[in-house]
Formats: structure tokens, C-alpha cells, sequence
């Protein structure tokens, strides 16, 4: 073997290691940017960070949908109409999580029905589905008791998303979707399931929640979170492309890495509300008004 041929074999074998490298380091800054918005007392800060998640995301689906600049503006104002609907619906009355909580999954399905149309002339409300997942999670803070159950949610999904990456690698060889995710494959998907199931079990007890409750929690959210990752996937190969965006090295876009958690934060907070309620009994609302 001659020595240019050596020094591509290594340059070949070196790139997928600086590749997890990058993965690893901007999946630490993310959760801990995540973790610190979680804990904060004020919603702002989580605030701050999903309105920058809002802005990204938008910006890379109107790439893969072609929005017009109109598009953008339109998309752009109902994306905050959607992001607030949730927490606007519980600041104007008394109601219980379930209402806006269900309010916003009807927002998430109309706005993955606009991205799947893709002759819909007004495809821009398809920022809802992207805006209304992140307006449950800024209520779901603002109403939690400590800790929140945001990391019922989050955590979960983290360990599944985790869980499927390592085992894919090593043993994953058949193929869920080939054509839409040629590197998904049911070994990964499984660990996912068991992963999430797992921890979202031994969470709920923190919460009160039965475990058996917690386990389904989990595998509703593996399940939801791995459909919504392949029906990412599939918004891309209409565009043929293989991330939404480079924001996050390692990783992608912004949608690249919310799509789990847009198709399955409404769900998942619903049953939340519905099996524990007094979770959400601790309005914190006055945070965002001035002192």
C-alpha cells in the first residue's frame, strides 16, 4: 500500500471520529443550556432559548418548503401566535393542563398536515407544527411544580435518542426505512423504546406517577419521538438533502434535533396532566410582567 493511500485510509477513518466528537461536545452544551432554562425560577431564560429554536427552525423549513418572503413573515408571525397559544389559553382563565395541551396538538397536527401538503399554497402554517410543541414546553415550566416535568419529557427522549445512536453503531444491521433514513435500524429503534421506557419509569416515581405509568409515558414518547424523527427525514429527501441546516455541528439543524420531541412533547404532556394534576396547579405567569 503506497503512503497516499495510507494517508486517505486515515483521513477516511479519522473523519467519522471528528464527527462524534462534535456530536458529543454540542450534545453537553445543549443539555446544559437546556438544564439551566429548566431549573431557572423564571421562565425566561427557557424562554430565550426557544425563541432562538423558533427562529432557527423557521429559517430551515422554509428552505425544504420554499416559502416566499411573504412565506417567511406569515410563517414567522404564526409561529409566536402558536408558540404563545398555549400559555395565552391558561393565563386567560382558569383551566385545567388538559386545554391547552390538547389546544396545541391540534395546532402540531394542522401544521405537519401543511408540510406533507406539498401543492398547499399557504404550506407557511406549517410553522405550527415547530411552534406549538415549543409553546407546551415554555407552559409546562410556568405551571410545574419542582421538579418540573419537563424532564419527564426530555430525559426520556435523550436516553432513547442516546440508547438508538450507540446500539445502531454497533450491532444495528436491518433497516426500518432505507430510502427515507438509511442509517436508522430496528436495533436502534428497539433500544430507543427500552431506553425511554426505562428511565421514564424510574422518573415517575419523583413525580408520584406509578411506574407502569411512567413506562408507558416512556414508550409513548420513543414511539411518537421516532415517527416524527422519520417524518423529518422524509421532508428532507423530497429536497434531497441529507440535514435541515449546520447550526449544530455534529448534529445538523435545529430540526434536526427537535423532531422527536415535536411529535411527541403535546402527547406526552397530556398524559402527564391527566395521570398527575397537581403538577400543574403552580402558576408562575408573573414572571414574565415587570415587578
Amino acid at each position: 500500500m503506497s503512503s497516499s493511500d495510507k494517508e486517505s485510509g486515515i483521513a477516511a477513518a479519522s473523519t467519522p471520529d471528528r464527527q462524534m466528537k462534535w456530536r458529543v461536545l454540542t450534545a453537553i452544551v445543549g443539555i446544559s443550556l437546556t438544564a439551566i432554562a429548566v431549573l431557572s425560577p423564571t421562565p425566561l431564560i427557557l424562554f430565550a432559548l426557544l425563541l432562538f429554536g423558533l427562529g432557527a427552525g423557521l429559517r430551515e423549513l422554509g428552505r425544504l418548503l420554499d416559502w416566499s418572503t411573504g412565506g417567511y413573515i406569515a410563517a414567522s408571525i404564526l409561529g409566536l401566535i402558536g408558540m404563545f397559544a398555549p400559555f395565552g389559553i391558561a393565563a386567560l382563565g382558569d383551566f385545567t393542563a388538559d386545554v391547552p395541551f390538547a389546544a396545541s396538538i391540534i395546532l402540531t397536527l394542522a401544521g405537519a398536515a401543511a408540510v406533507s401538503s406539498k401543492k398547499l399554497t399557504l404550506n407557511w402554517i406549517a410553522a405550527l407544527w415547530l411552534a406549538a410543541p415549543l409553546g407546551i414546553l415554555l407552559t409546562m415550566h410556568s405551571w410545574a411544580a419542582h421538579p418540573s416535568p419537563l424532564w419527564l419529557i426530555l430525559v426520556p427522549i435523550w436516553s432513547g435518542d442516546t440508547a438508538a445512536l450507540f446500539v445502531g453503531k454497533s450491532i444495528g444491521q436491518h433497516k426500518i426505512a432505507p430510502t427515507i433514513s438509511p442509517k436508522k435500524t430496528w436495533e436502534g429503534s428497539i433500544a430507543h423504546l427500552a431506553a425511554s421506557i426505562l428511565v421514564a419509569g424510574l422518573l415517575a416515581g419523583y413525580y408520584g406517577i406509578p411506574a407502569l405509568a411512567g413506562g408507558l409515558l416512556g414508550a409513548m414518547l420513543s414511539v411518537l419521538g421516532q415517527s416524527g424523527d422519520l417524518f423529518e427525514s422524509w421532508i428532507k429527501r423530497q429536497k434531497d438533502v441529507k440535514d435541515s441546516g449546520t447550526v449544530l455541528p455534529g448534529h445538523g439543524g435545529i430540526l434536526d434535533r427537535l423532531d422527536s420531541l415535536l411529535s411527541s412533547a403535546g402527547a406526552a404532556a397530556l398524559m402527564i396532566a391527566a395521570v398527575q394534576p397537581v403538577l400543574f396547579h403552580v402558576k408562575q405567569f408573573s414572571a414574565f410582567l415587570p415587578s
